[in-house]
């Protein structure tokens, strides 16, 4: 029986993401914004979003988390992404805008504990 290693899984995963794309788009349910309202409406105490270190894990070309970057410039976003072509295309939008607290990176999400550590112990 011929076994299928993580890495074969994670580079075919990899293949068919970077082939095929998918769209990426803002979820208004996931805004940090909203998340901070409802924190706030059940008594929590939410660090503000526009403040926030935030991670989006399938981040795709970062049309989730761009719009967010643009208008909360003290935040400090990073999207991770196992296709390198969707990660590409999000960095060029990005560049285009000129923002610099949002960063999509390549990576299989199991590495995320090295990504993190370089954001001071986390995001």
């Amino acid at each position: 029986m011929n076994e299928i290693s993580n890495s074969d899984i994670i580079s075919q995963t990899q293949s068919s993401y970077d082939e095929y794309g998918y769209i990426s788009g803002a979820f208004n349910f996931t805004s940090p914004l909203r998340l901070e309202a409802i924190g706030r409406f059940l008594s929590l105490s939410p660090i503000r979003a526009s403040d926030a270190k935030i991670l989006e894990i399938g981040s795709s070309y970062g049309g989730n988390i761009i719009p967010f970057a643009l208008h909360n410039p003290n935040a400090t976003i990073v999207g991770i992404d196992l296709s390198q072509v969707q990660v590409d295309a999000g960095n060029e939008i990005i560049n285009k805008i000129g923002l610099k607290n949002i960063k999509l990176i390549q990576k299989d999400i199991t590495q995320s504990d090295e990504i993190l550590s370089s954001y001071g112990g986390g995001v």
